[in-house]
Order: structure tokens, then sequence, then C-alpha cells
């Protein structure tokens, strides 16, 4: 099975994931101001481990491919 990545942004924007091996990415964006594409989910209680009882609304986008460039994630992962 293909790997699975959710990205939980707070503010700022993503220019593109990187990975080592093919994933699908799926970036959950709350900024909905102003967009016409809102989708409301089910929020996740990570202290839990399951979803609460709170909706969240983000911007209705597709999940995404990331990159596959195992040496450019060698490179940024060597300055932390």
């Amino acid at each position: 099975m293909r790997p699975r990545v959710v990205v939980l942004l707070e503010g700022g924007v993503v220019g593109g994931i990187v990975s080592e091996v093919p994933m699908e990415v799926l970036v959950l964006d709350p900024d909905v101001e102003g967009c016409d594409r809102v989708k409301r989910i089910q929020d996740w209680d990570f202290e839990q481990g399951r979803p609460s009882e709170g909706i969240v609304k983000v911007f209705d986008a597709p999940a995404m491919e990331a990159i596959v460039d195992p040496e450019a994630v060698k490179h940024y992962f060597s300055y932390f």
C-alpha cells in the first residue's frame, strides 16, 4: 500500500511536497475566508485517537501526488 499523508495547514501556503517514495498528500487548509469551494468535515481528536465532535471547514481541494525526489529530501534533512 502506498503511503498517504495529511498536512494540517495553519497559516501560510504549501509550495510543494517532496518525498522519498510515491505518496498521496491531502492538505487541509482551514483558511476558507472568501473561498467558494468549502467542505465541512468531522475533526479528529489526536489525544483520544478518534473523530471528535467538532466540524471544521476546509478548502475543498483534491489530494495530490508528492514530488518524488529522494536526493532533494536527503539534502534538506541533512540540515536538521
